[in-house]
C-alpha cells in the first residue's frame, strides 16, 4: 500500500458473517515498511475495529489468524471480510474518503 500522504487508516473486521461460528477469532494485524514493523493491532468478535495513522510511504501489510471453532461436524468453508478504510487530505487539498 502506499500513501501519497498522512492518512488514518481504520481495519474494520465484519463479525456479521462469524459471529456464530466461532467462540473466539482473532485478525493480528502487523504494518511494515521498508522491512521494519511500524504498527500492529488485533481485531477480533469483540473489537471488531482499530484505526492507526501513518504517513506518506510505501508499507506493507501482513495478517495472521487466529480462531476456535464453536464446534465442528463437518468441513465448513466462508469468508471473513476485513475492510481497510481511510481518511485523510489529498495531494490536492481536496477531502478524500474511501477503501483500500
Amino acid at each position: 500500500m502506499t500513501l501519497p500522504v498522512s492518512y488514518e487508516i481504520t481495519f474494520e473486521l465484519d463479525t456479521s458473517t462469524i459471529k456464530n461460528h466461532f467462540d473466539s477469532f482473532i485478525v493480528y494485524v502487523y504494518v511494515y515498511e521498508g522491512g521494519s514493523q511500524v504498527d500492529s493491532c488485533d481485531l477480533s468478535l469483540t473489537i471488531p475495529s482499530h484505526s492507526i495513522t501513518l504517513g506518506a510511504g510505501s508499507y506493507d501489510i501482513y495478517l495472521k489468524v487466529s480462531y476456535t471453532a464453536k464446534t465442528v461436524s463437518s468441513a465448513v468453508s466462508g469468508t471473513a471480510a476485513i475492510t481497510l478504510k481511510y481518511s485523510g487530505r489529498s495531494p490536492t487539498g481536496r477531502g478524500r474518503r474511501g477503501e483500500l
